[in-house]
């Protein structure tokens, strides 16, 4: 094996990792649409379970799906980072996105407020 190269169970467990990475990553933003799509079609209540559900869930599963990028930047270093930077990329983009979204949201008063006054109290100031 030349220096620089990854052995095959390395890439083969790469490949899988991230395909669950991108699947976490992906979480919170499919459950924030789900709730969304429920509330707005009239089939769900923000008090209800979408909505709870969403505002309850999603914050831990972007801050899982920080951890899970940040692990999939390594494993691309220790697996062949020529081969793994785009997937490494995408989960590391997706998941920044979620959080930038997330922060957002958390920081502008009207959509602090809003939440307040319709009952959902999991965001704080």
């Amino acid at each position: 094996m030349r220096r620089g190269q990854a052995r095959p169970g390395l890439r083969r467990l790469a490949g899988g990792y991230f395909v669950l990475a991108l699947a976490v990553a992906l979480a919170p933003s499919a459950l924030m649409t789900a709730a969304f799509a429920g509330v707005q079609s009239g089939a769900a209540d923000w008090r209800g379970w979408p909505g709870r559900a969403a505002m309850d869930w999603a914050p831990p599963l972007i801050y899982a799906a920080v951890l899970v990028g940040i692990g999939g930047l390594v494993l691309a270093l220790l697996a062949g980072f020529r081969r793994y930077w785009k997937p490494a990329l995408a989960v590391l983009g997706l998941t920044a996105a979620a959080l930038a979204f997330h922060i957002a949201l958390i920081q502008a008063p009207a959509a602090r407020q809003a939440f307040v006054e319709q009952g959902l109290t999991s965001i704080k100031a």
